[in-house]
């Protein structure tokens, strides 16, 4: 029998901003992550990807809120 181990956040990560890549137009877009994160700030379970600073601080807010977890506010604007 295999055993998971799950480990517990400590935090809501909100980070960024990272190359999304480039557009159908040729020009690069940020990108921003938010999630659970343990304590060396590695997701633990979904990651959320975020094309706007204000949506990521917003998303990043609500789940620290609904989990009742601290906030760790490591993006910038792009």
């Amino acid at each position: 029998m295999t055993t998971q181990h799950y480990t517990k956040p400590t935090a809501v990560f909100c980070t960024g901003p990272e190359s999304g890549g480039v557009d159908r137009n040729g020009v690069e877009y940020p990108e921003w992550y938010v999630f659970a994160g343990d304590d060396e700030a590695e997701p633990v379970g979904k990651s959320y990807t975020c094309r706007t600073f204000e949506g990521a601080v917003s998303l990043a807010r609500n789940m620290a809120r609904d989990r009742r977890l601290p906030l760790e506010l490591d993006a910038s604007p792009a």
